[in-house]
């Protein structure tokens, strides 16, 4: 029947979706904090991750992560927050 409503059921997918955006958040929630800390203005940090390596400083300065300091560039470079990088 046209307009009838039928319950959806949400599913694991759905779990685990917002799982993933609550964890992108915290991750954008602590560069705002790291480059807070560091004495500078948060408006529009964003944790940056990119395609592969070569792409990543590109990011780290449209993102405005380094804002964060060399210290904290230095560290998210280690983690390495791109496809082929630390995976885990």
């Amino acid at each position: 029947m046209r307009g009838e409503v039928k319950d959806v059921d949400a599913g694991p997918g759905v779990i685990v979706g917002d799982a993933i955006h609550n964890l992108r958040a915290a991750l954008d929630l602590m560069a705002s904090d790291l480059v807070r800390i560091n004495g500078n203005n948060p408006e529009g940090v964003y944790f940056p991750f990119s395609k592969n390596q070569a792409e990543l400083p590109h990011a780290i300065k449209s993102k405005r992560f380094d804002r964060a300091g060399q210290d904290a560039v230095d560290l998210l470079v280690a983690i390495a927050p791109y496809n082929g990088g630390n995976d885990a």
